[in-house]
């Protein structure tokens, strides 16, 4: 087999160019996922504060959610519907789910994820993801024209 010289070089520096680019790759890659990991571990640690503080990183105590009583989920008399028992709201008041609203915002924009300020609240995670989706605004009364 013969071999041309003046190709082995400009093959050789081909070979080592492509193989950089996949080192960069990789490397990238590596960035993505020690990234991931981080956010994962920092919601995980999230979770875990709900009732009791923990030491962050900076040594600081990282704060533990506030539920006013004046907002938290009240749950009022049992009435009977049909065949069906339910319990009445005391507090769904527009006002009041607005203020609620606000403070998951919140909470939510600090970083606590949805299921760790529902289990806080006392209520469904799929209730602070349905206010996300709303972008944090309650029930507006809809104008009818005349």
């Amino acid at each position: 087999m013969m071999t041309n010289p003046e190709l082995a070089l400009p093959a050789t520096i081909y070979r080592v160019g492509e193989l950089e680019k996949k080192i960069k790759e990789i490397m990238d890659r590596i960035d993505n996922t020690n990234q991931s990991i981080g956010t994962q571990l920092n919601q995980i640690k999230a979770c875990m504060v709900v009732k009791e503080s923990l030491p962050t990183m900076e040594g600081k105590p990282m704060q533990e959610i506030i539920v006013p009583e004046a907002l938290a989920f009240a749950k009022g008399r049992k009435f009977k519907k049909g065949k069906k028992f339910f319990n009445a709201s005391k507090n769904r008041t527009a006002e009041i789910v607005a203020r609620r609203w606000a403070m998951w915002r919140d909470q939510y924009n600090a970083g606590v994820p949805a299921s760790v300020i529902a289990r806080a609240w006392g209520c469904d995670h799929s209730t602070i993801l349905n206010a996300k989706a709303r972008n944090w605004e309650s029930y507006k009364p809809k104008v009818v024209a005349k």
